[in-house]
């Protein structure tokens, strides 16, 4: 199994995961290409950091800024529909939707009546698209930055403050309502259909959530994947999920780890077993299927240069 990894507040950026060897097979540093989110979308690699979104093709780049109010920290990035991908604009806390020109189409913003509002106010990260409307992740529906200065680190982190938003509702119903509650440190967003599956990125725990037929989501099932790492990045093959496990919180000065690691979860066992991505100080923000169609002609293209990594084969189960 080959996967992609997005990496933020690291020297690499890009790895491509070989789990099967353990090893990192590809990487692309931060100082070539700087990166947060990342998706498919078709022929092309979709990269979310700072103020940009940028479609990366076989041809070239395209790059299109985020305006608002504030800085916009771009946070998670993936396709909505045909021609209409959505970012998250963390700072500015909305999604927005731009079609394969960079044109901005829509943009859903929770806390628009509220009028002006502070950098970063919720910590609006992730979003998937479900059969109930567009579900959101925040760390609090409160201010974040000065909510959490009120209270203990440990509190902060396993209080269960984050919420799950939904930016559109069904139809016209339920737009802008809380419909989840109780996280902690919500990330990393997959709808499944029926379920949708998300971190607790603080506690290193895995949800399995129903949506019941009033859009609300309650968890259904729990998976204690990480003691000591941050758990964010989510991919599904099968019945198996490869997590993201980060060795830093960003922004804390808080050390969890030495090593960055992939985790793999059988959802039906309940078995998780790791395997070192890299040592050292690193986050990973995204896990996707390496798909060679589209990275190979990218990389014989924009990344010539970089060259394999060895990487590290240790392996544990635990």
């Amino acid at each position: 199994m080959k996967l992609l990894l997005g990496c933020v507040n690291s020297d690499l950026s890009l790895i491509g995961f070989d789990w099967d060897k353990g090893e990192v097979f590809w990487s692309c540093p931060q100082t070539k290409l700087k990166v947060c989110g990342i998706c498919y979308d078709g022929p092309d690699l979709l990269i979310s950091t700072d103020d940009f979104l940028t479609r990366v093709t076989p041809s070239g780049y395209i790059r299109t800024r985020l305006n608002g109010r504030h800085e916009a920290l771009s946070h998670s990035v993936h396709v909505i529909e045909d021609d209409l991908v959505g970012i998250v604009d963390t700072g500015n806390t909305r999604v927005v939707g731009f079609n394969r020109k960079g044109e901005q189409e829509v943009e859903f913003e929770p806390l628009k009546e509220w009028g002006e509002i502070p950098k970063d106010a919720i910590h609006l990260n992730d979003f998937a698209v479900t059969a109930s409307g567009i579900l959101a992740s925040s760390f609090d529906y409160r201010p974040w930055r000065q909510t959490k200065e009120d209270i203990t680190w440990d509190d902060w982190c396993t209080g269960g403050y984050g919420v799950i938003l939904n930016l559109t509702g069904n139809g016209v119903t339920g737009k802008g309502r809380i419909v989840g509650c109780g996280f902690n440190h919500p990330h990393s967003l997959n709808f499944v259909d029926p379920y949708l599956y998300l971190c607790s990125s603080a506690t290193g725990i895995f949800h399995k959530c129903e949506i019941d037929d009033t859009g609300v989501v309650r968890e259904k099932d729990r998976f204690k994947v990480s003691q000591d790492h941050f758990l964010r990045g989510a991919h599904k093959m099968g019945t198996e999920w490869f997590l993201g496990g980060s060795a830093v919180r960003h922004g804390q000065g808080v050390v969890l780890s030495q090593r960055v690691v992939l985790y793999r979860l059988d959802e039906e066992t309940g078995k998780v077993e790791n395997r070192t991505v890299l040592w050292g100080h690193g986050e990973i923000y995204d896990v996707l299927p390496w798909r060679d169609e589209v990275m190979e002609p990218l990389i014989r293209k924009h990344f010539s240069e970089t060259v394999a990594r060895p990487g590290s084969r240790q392996f544990r189960t635990s």
